[in-house]
This record gives C-alpha cells, structure tokens and sequence, in this order.
C-alpha cells in the first residue's frame, strides 16, 4: 500500500515522486479518469547533470477505497479545490495534506471544507522541473524548499517521521512557523513578474528595460501597502530590490503566466493578483496598477477560451 500519494503527474509532482521513491517510499499517482484497479509504471528522471535513471510508481484513480495517509497536491491554485473535493472520501482526520503551488488562496478554501483541524502544509520550491512526457522529468535546476503548517500543530510522531522524510527530499528543505510570510513574498514577487510578462508577451529579462520601471514601482508601492495592513511587514523598496534580483536571475525564462496565456490556458491570475486585490477590497485599499493588470490578464484568457 502506498504511503504517499501524489494528485496528478505534472513535473514537479513526479520530480517530488521520484525523490521519495529514491527513499524507497511507496508512491501513488492519482490520475484523472483512470479506471480499474492500481498498475505499476515505471517513469524515467533526467537530473541536473543530465543523467537518466528510472523509478517506479503506481497510478490509480480518485475512487480507489483506500485511505489515503499523506498527499501532496502540486496543482495550479484553480485545480486545487476540485481535486480535494473529489479526493475527499479517501481522506482521514489524520491525512497529511500538502499544498504546493504559485498564489494564495487555497488553504482558506481547503479549511472551509475539510475543517481547521485537518493537518494541512504548505511548500514553496524554487527547484526547476520540465515534463518531457507522461512517464519522463527533467530536473532542470536545484534551487530550495520552504515548508510550513497551517492550523494546530502535528503530533509529535507525526512531526518526527515527515522530518524524516522531507528534510531529504528537494533540498534543501527549510521549516518555517510562518510560512504565511514566506508565501506573501513570493505572491509579492509574482504579481509583478508574471502579469507583466504575459500582457507584453516578453522574457522575464525584458523587464529590466527602464520603461518599465514606472509601472513596476506602482505594483510594488500597492502591494507592500496591502501586506502590510494585513501585517506583513513589507518595505517598497526592498520588494522593488528583490523583483529586480528576480527578473535578473531568471532573465532567459517565461514565467508560468506567460506559457499560459501562449498556450491558451486558464492562468493563475485569481490566485496571485486577485488574492491581492481580493484583500485589498476587505480593507478598503485602492490598487489601480494591480487591478489594471488583473484585467489585462483576464481579457487575454478570455480572448483565447
């Protein structure tokens, strides 16, 4: 029996499969209209060096009867909620949840159903994954990984064994008691890059060019005035900093919302700028850049469903 189980088999759900069966854990992929009982597939890993190897999973479907004890949930944000819901009758008051994608949002809506209770994380990697196929990954970049709970605290067993686990999985892997904070930066960071690259159809690079700088010191100002109401210490000028250390690191890449729009699908939009300006409107605060980009964003996905 399975003591992992993973929702889908996007690139970074089979890179996180490929690291735990290295561990020699059990992991299930949880598939999208697989009918029938569990089969075993073997899925192949390229890693950073360009060395193949290959691992062993079991792919099943949403339906099987068997509870499920720990799930990692790498989706984008809007899929997130629906595969809960479906996922929902194999899940225990003991299952381990671990959400892991771009925006916020989802863990108010995962404890609305599930209940606060419910042992809920939440990882945040910056490690790079590209999914050649179905059953291939490609390990493109090391980076880091940022995990942390939300509601109660885990059981001490409990806490002890994913330690275990996850201090030797996409390292290296760093515990936080506010991962909220972790997450805001990155929303903060996102709500710039990802938006602006896809309304002008650009590399992250190009937003460097000096005619930029007045709508990214706009963003920056909005959002760091939005997070701290909602006390998360932010300075503009250190946002504005990190932005720039971003968009010069990452300078050859498209961001996610940019591949998305290309390739004509839903983007994250709702979850990063809209979460923005979600909390902005329960505050009374106005962010008409963000907003602005909000909307551009959603006209472009509108013009290509």
């Amino acid at each position: 029996m399975a003591d992992w189980h993973i929702i889908g088999r996007g690139s970074i759900g089979l890179l996180w499969a490929s690291e735990l069966c290295r561990l020699n854990h059990d992991v299930s992929l949880i598939i999208k209209n697989h009918q029938g009982p569990p089969i075993g597939q073997l899925t192949d890993l390229t890693n950073t060096h360009g060395v193949q190897s290959q691992f062993k999973v079991t792919l099943g479907g949403y339906d099987s009867p068997a509870p499920i004890h720990t799930l990692l949930v790498p989706l984008k944000a809007y899929d997130i909620l629906p595969a809960i819901e479906q996922i929902k009758p194999r899940l225990t008051p003991q299952t381990v949840i671990i959400l892991c994608h771009n925006g916020m949002g989802t863990v108010e809506q995962v404890q609305q159903l599930l209940g606060v209770e419910q042992p809920l994380l939440f990882a945040t990697t910056t490690h790079g994954a590209y999914r050649l196929n179905a059953t291939h990954v490609r390990h493109t970049g090391l980076g880091e990984t940022k995990i942390g709970r939300f509601g109660p605290p885990l059981k001490r067993k409990l806490t002890q064994t994913l330690n275990k686990v996850l201090d030797q999985i996409l390292t290296p892997l760093s515990w936080h008691e506010d991962i909220n904070a972790v997450l805001w930066q990155k929303l903060a960071i996102n709500c710039v890059i990802n938006p602006l690259t896809a309304t002008l159809n650009v590399k992250n690079g190009q937003l460097a060019d000096v005619q930029h700088e007045p709508t990214i010191n706009s963003l920056c100002s909005e959002i760091a005035t939005i997070a701290n109401a909602c006390g998360i210490p932010f300075v503009a000028d250190e946002l504005r900093n990190n932005c720039y250390k971003v968009i010069k690191g990452t300078a050859n890449n498209y961001s996610s919302m940019h591949q998305d729009v290309k390739a004509g699908r839903t983007t994250e939009i709702d979850y990063i700028n809209g979460y923005l300006l979600g909390k902005a409107r329960q505050l009374c605060l106005e962010a008409p850049a963000n907003e602005a980009l909000y909307q551009a964003v959603k006209a472009l996905e509108s013009t290509s469903s």
